[in-house]
């Protein structure tokens, strides 16, 4: 693994302020990861695992990370802080090793929503991939679209990661009587 890490910290305004920035950028050799095994395998009465751990090849992470903490209000009877966060992260499979194949987590099978996780070399881990919507027609004129009317593509393609890339979070605190 290489990891490389950073920030700076910053208290301001005789500490009414907080500010914080750290990005980091990991890359993880030989990355080990649980895979699901299919029930069909597991026999039955077995005490076997329906996960194993599998060596799949370099995954790399970066990401960005912000936050601001503010004192609105000080004194005695009442205190109040606000604070936010932002977030950034990305992850990357750069390669899988030598000989392995992509990797399906649904064994073949696609989930209720129509998508399919897979571990896939260029793409984000457990990227997901579904068949894209080519056409629909309201055939019976009723206003509704229903799953029969719709024509999907012959071909699985990438429609995204299963966390997202950004988030947001906003703090609110109140204090009272410092704090009895």
């Amino acid at each position: 693994s290489s990891e490389l890490e950073g920030g700076v910290d910053a208290t301001l305004w005789q500490g009414r302020v907080s500010l914080s920035y750290t990005q980091y950028d990991k890359t993880r050799h030989d990355a080990i990861l649980a895979i699901p095994v299919a029930p069909s395998v597991v026999s039955l009465g077995s005490v076997g695992s329906t996960i194993y751990q599998k060596n799949i090849g370099v995954i790399r992470n970066t990401g960005t990370e912000l936050s601001v903490t503010t004192t609105i209000l000080q004194s005695r009877a009442l205190s109040w802080n606000v604070g936010a966060n932002l977030s950034n992260d990305n992850n990357l499979v750069v390669s899988l090793n030598k000989g392995q194949a992509p990797i399906i987590l649904s064994q073949g099978q696609i989930s209720m929503n129509g998508v399919e996780e897979r571990v896939t070399p260029g793409y984000p881990l457990f990227g997901e991939w579904t068949r894209p919507i080519v056409a629909f027609t309201d055939v019976n004129h009723d206003g509704i679209i229903e799953p029969s009317e719709i024509r999907l593509g012959d071909s699985l393609v990438y429609v995204g990661q299963p966390n997202p890339k950004y988030q947001f979070n906003f703090t609110t605190d109140v204090t009272l009587l410092n704090g009895r």
